[in-house]
């Protein structure tokens, strides 16, 4: 069900293995336009220094109406910093004012970690989508500092990437599955609750990400009308068919990876070097070094919380205790040099160049 034209609708988002039920605040949302849908890209971890290797290039976006139809692109839009957010125009063909049900985003050049995404249709009616439905539903991603209103979550954000087999090279949106309103079912037990996460994240249409070498990036997955098969007969015992469309930028951007346009393997490389130089302190209670560490689609800098005192270090993938919490000096993390010391030596060679402040207050 569409929201009322000026009151956002509630966003449906997963922390952990449970779904729960989220309001953003107007100022999250883009701005409106006539015959334009306006998406807005949030990037990274914020902080005063952001965060290594989280801001990037931003994706190409094409979207489509409820039955697949092309509506409009936006490409080679440049680059955003991390914590930053950008407003990106999408024109419509024939200056229509068609409903963008479905958007497909296609990464380009060096990796970027995305927390949430909304948008603004013509007509006025507002989307989003947190970046923990990525994580949930099997893609890389980290911890970010970006702070929602009214409720004060901050959504882990989902890494894609051009051309690594490490991140997924896009993903596609069925932006009205992902928000919740009074008349849509009921999803008042842990059960139905289960259902719904494993329904978003497995059946298609509602969310796919794509995986390097892809040719598919171009392409969307869209829910046939109701009773309609792709060939046009009727779908009976209320199955619906699953059809595809091809958007209208010139080549996926697997091709453009493997013809060498975009980034190239130096830049993988050079974002992986600048995650590894960086270290990144938290106190909130929902970053979970414990958590961070155990997850095996986890990618980012190295993590230390102060509430609870643990240390990850991801290149490992191990906890340690922080050395004043342990009272001890070896086999720890010493949390005011930022020095993991194993068996009396020093881990790293090098001082972290970059020390990512979470704290509160900072």
């Amino acid at each position: 069900m569409l929201p009322l034209l000026g009151l956002p609708p509630i966003v449906l988002g997963v922390i952990g293995m449970i779904l729960g039920f989220y309001e953003l605040a107007k100022n999250h949302y883009p701005y409106r336009k006539p015959h334009h849908t306006i998406v807005r890209i949030t990037v990274g971890l914020d902080s005063k220094d952001g965060l290594s290797g989280a801001g990037g290039d931003l994706p190409d976006i094409q979207i489509f109406n409820e039955v697949g139809g092309y509506i409009g692109k936006a490409s080679k839009r440049g680059k955003i910093k991390s914590g930053e957010f950008v407003d990106i125009p999408i024109k419509h063909n024939h200056h229509s004012s068609q409903q963008p049900a479905y958007a497909l985003f296609a990464a380009n050049g060096n990796a970027i970690c995305i927390p949430h995404v909304t948008t603004t249709w013509p007509d006025g009616s507002q989307y989003a989508w947190l970046g923990d439905w990525g994580r949930r539903c099997g893609g890389m991603w980290y911890y970010s500092n970006i702070y929602l209103l009214p409720s004060g979550i901050k959504p882990n954000c989902l890494w894609i990437d051009e051309n690594t087999e490490r991140f997924r090279t896009g993903f596609q949106l069925h932006w009205p599955e992902f928000s919740h309103d009074d008349g849509d079912e009921a999803l008042d037990t842990a059960e139905a609750k289960a259902a719904k996460v494993d329904y978003l994240c497995t059946a298609g249409p509602p969310f796919t990400m794509h995986t390097y070498p892809n040719s598919h990036t171009n392409q969307i997955a869209f829910w046939e009308p109701e009773g309609k098969g792709v060939n046009g007969s009727r779908v009976e015992n209320g199955h619906r068919a699953i059809g595809s469309a091809t958007g209208m930028l010139k080549r996926p951007a697997s091709v453009r990876s493997e013809s060498g346009e975009g980034n190239s393997g130096a830049d993988e490389l050079t974002t992986e070097a600048l995650v590894g130089m960086s270290l990144v302190v938290s106190d909130a209670e929902e970053h979970s070094a414990e958590e961070l560490c155990g997850s095996p689609d986890s990618f980012g800098p190295d993590f230390f919380n102060a509430r609870t005192g643990t240390f990850c270090r991801m290149s490992e993938k191990t906890i340690w205790p922080a050395c004043s919490s342990a009272n001890s000096t070896d086999n720890c993390f010493h949390d005011t040099l930022h020095q993991l010391v194993v068996d009396g030596i020093v881990a790293r060679d090098e001082p972290y160049a970059k020390i990512i402040d979470w704290t509160a207050g900072k």
